[in-house]
């Protein structure tokens, strides 16, 4: 495995080679290479091996959003501007802190 690697972001590694890739490269989660996903797909993450930590965009939120500004835009009541929705970091077990004399 390469240093490229170990740097790329979680994402890109789960779709590269996922958590069993990282196990027979004979690294270690998260002991050797910290792994986090994107969206929160609990079904996949809380059943990954070990559990995925991941970033939740809420795009329930965004959605829910999305369509209040449509609908009062429609009714002649349009929002400008930006509308930001902070997403929420789920920590599970594929990540842990660098040890401190990294950090």
């Amino acid at each position: 495995m390469t240093e490229e690697l170990e740097r790329d972001h979680g994402a890109r590694i789960q779709e590269r080679i996922g958590a069993d890739g990282l196990r027979e490269a004979g690294r270690s989660l998260p002991d050797d290479v910290a792994l986090i996903g994107v969206d929160n797909w609990e079904a996949l993450a809380e059943n990954c091996r070990p559990p995925l930590t991941t970033v939740d965009l809420n795009l329930e939120h965004v959605g829910r959003t999305a369509g209040e500004l449509l609908l009062q835009a429609i009714d002649g009541r349009p929002t400008g501007g930006m509308h930001v929705i902070a997403p929420r970091l789920v920590v599970r077990e594929s990540s842990a802190p660098a040890p401190i004399g990294e950090r």
